[in-house]
């Protein structure tokens, strides 16, 4: 019983700590979490594409909801404060940014010579295209958003 609460416990604060994160910290952990997905899978990037794939699908509404939040938070800042958390956010997400730059290049100089991630690739573009053209002319905007 002690161990049950104790877990109970343990939850309860790991819920609350996340749930406190800042919109550009919840964005430095995605762009983490992509970074550490293509190093992991670098010697198998079809492998890789498909988490990467399904990290998209599960966590791009998160993604843009954070975009979005953290322009509305410092939207509400007065000029200091604001003028300090985006230098921090800045700098936060730069460094995520060159990591997740730096696995990109060497995934991608891995993917070109890989037929299966090739093969992969070519198949979501064309699900794409044809759900794009599915939406009609609602399609050919979303295009371009």
């Amino acid at each position: 019983m002690r161990t049950l609460i104790t877990i109970s416990a343990l939850s309860v604060v790991l819920a609350l700590s996340t749930g406190c994160k800042k919109p550009e910290d919840k964005l430095v952990d995605h762009l983490e979490e992509m970074t550490d997905i293509m190093e992991d899978n670098e010697d198998e990037p079809a492998d890789g594409a498909e988490e990467l794939r399904e990290y998209m699908r599960d966590n791009l509404p998160d993604i843009m909801a954070q975009v979005g939040q953290f322009i509305v938070d410092v939207d509400k800042e007065d000029p200091e404060d604001r003028a300090e958390r985006v230098k921090d956010a800045k700098k936060e997400l730069e460094e995520a940014l060159e990591s997740f730059g730096k696995a990109s290049k060497s995934f991608e100089k891995k993917a070109k010579k890989d037929k299966d991630f090739k093969k992969y690739v070519k198949g979501i573009g064309k699900e794409y295209e044809d759900l794009m053209d599915e939406f009609g002319s609602v399609g050919g905007l979303m295009k371009y958003l």
